[in-house]
């Protein structure tokens, strides 16, 4: 009877977990997983989001590496990560190493810092388009005016409007910055205090102490920015529409204008497969090149 009874609590405890986690996985099966499946087989259909799908093979596949505005879309995509992502994950580990100061006053200079982070995206984008304006009266061209230049086109020329976005790109610095900051203070400054007395340079001690120490932070950091940078949008799409000229039609926007504007919802699940194994292959590689991340001594 004790044995049976214990079995019955034993069930109910069962049951009652799977009740709790059932919300989430639910919301998994079809929030995420079902529309994951269902791009997977439309990427191999000819879909106009109205009549029914028809399957065309990999027609969209190869379709793609013959569309001058995918491979074009592809090309900056891929220029843009490369270098919003090495110049965010450079300024902001300087940007760290001047706030690690022990200066009176830093703090304050730390939250100025911090302030763009906490303006919403939507914010940020409206303001870089007033300061981006091309005419004499905006911003930043008040600036350039002033000093007797012609003003610079920003986002309104395709010359320049790839440009202006890495500019943007880095508005966000002091959120890799805080990152650094908790970095640079989990090392144990004992390893300091014995370099400094066998005379090692402050920039031995940055390269031999500061960067392996917090390698695993430089690994996260770099992993997140590239998926993040793959996937850039929100910018583009608000302020250019991916123009002039297709110069900010990156993979993503491409893909939302694919879908949801020229209604082949097929060719847009396709392209979004590559850029899926593009994201993929790029991690996998991350990690398996990752045996310069120090995480500590083996026991």
């Amino acid at each position: 009877m004790t044995r049976s009874l214990k079995l019955n609590r034993k069930t109910k405890n069962y049951i009652a977990g799977y009740l709790f986690i059932s919300p989430v996985v639910i919301g998994v099966l079809v929030f995420t997983l079902t529309p994951v499946l269902l791009s997977l087989y439309f990427g191999f259909t000819k879909y106009d989001n109205i009549n029914p799908p028809e399957w065309i093979g990999f027609q969209n596949y190869t379709k793609m590496f013959h569309d001058e505005v995918f491979l074009h879309s592809l090309k900056i995509t891929c220029k843009y990560a490369v270098i919003s992502v090495g110049l965010n994950m450079l300024l902001s580990f300087a940007f760290a190493l001047l706030m690690n100061s022990d200066v009176k006053g830093i703090s304050v200079f730390r939250i100025l810092l911090y302030l763009p982070c906490i303006v919403p995206g939507l914010a940020s984008a409206m303001i870089w388009k007033d300061l981006f304006n091309p005419t004499a009266a905006g911003r930043i061209n008040q600036i350039i005016t002033s000093l007797g230049f012609k003003p610079y086109p920003f986002l309104f020329s395709p010359d320049t409007a790839w440009n202006s976005m890495i500019i943007m790109s880095l508005w966000g610095l002091a959120g890799g910055m805080l990152m650094w900051l908790a970095g640079f203070k989990s090392v144990p400054t004992a390893l300091y205090e014995v370099a400094a007395i066998e005379g090692a340079k402050w920039y031995h001690r940055l390269w031999h102490i500061t960067i392996p120490m917090i390698s695993p932070i430089i690994f996260y950091k770099l992993v997140n920015s590239v998926i993040g940078a793959l996937q850039a949008f929100g910018a583009s799409y608000l302020m250019t529409g991916g123009g002039p000229l297709h110069a900010t039609n990156f993979m993503v926007l491409n893909i939302y204008n694919t879908g949801l504007t020229e209604m082949n919802m097929g060719y847009a699940c396709a392209q979004s497969w590559i850029l899926f194994v593009m994201i993929f292959a790029l991690t996998a590689i991350v990690f398996k090149t990752g045996g310069w991340v120090y995480y500590g001594e083996e026991q």
